[in-house]
This record gives C-alpha cells, sequence and structure tokens, in this order.
C-alpha cells in the first residue's frame, strides 16, 4: 500500500516563480502600444454612417460609409494606422 504524498511548497521555489512570471508580465504586456498612443485616434459615427477616424497628432482623417456606396469608402480606413 503506498502511502499519500505530502504536498508542500518550497516557498524561495514560490517567490522566484511569482518575480519572473511578473517580469514576464510587465515587459510583453506594453510592447503593443506606441507611446502616446492612447487617447491619439479618435473616432465619430454621424446620423447618415458615415465614419470618420481622425489621428489627433497628424491631423490625418479617414472615413468610411458603411451605408452608402462602395466607392465613398476610404480604401486605408481598415489599415494599421501605426506602424
Amino acid at each position: 500500500m503506498q502511502t499519500p504524498m505530502k504536498s508542500r511548497f518550497d516557498t524561495k521555489s514560490l517567490i522566484a516563480g511569482f518575480l519572473v512570471g511578473s517580469a514576464v508580465i510587465f515587459c510583453i504586456a506594453p510592447s503593443g502600444m506606441a507611446p502616446g498612443s492612447v487617447g491619439r485616434f479618435q473616432t465619430v459615427l454621424n446620423d447618415s454612417g458615415t465614419v470618420v477616424m481622425t489621428d489627433t497628432t497628424t491631423g490625418q482623417a479617414w472615413n468610411t460609409d458603411f451605408v452608402g456606396p462602395a466607392n465613398m469608402r476610404d480604401p486605408d480606413f481598415r489599415k494599421p494606422k501605426l506602424q
């Protein structure tokens, strides 16, 4: 008959694992955001179904009309804005 194993946490390993995991999260998480990109883009939808997205830093604007004809759509509207 086997005796059940006692499960004990090694405190040093637990702390080391927590610190390494936290460091990985803090290094990876902000990598997808460009500096100053929060609040940089403003999007407005008017009553006729036209969407205008404006880059408040450069002043460039993209528009698309989800209701009207396809020729009213900006071809760059869905492309990435920050590279």
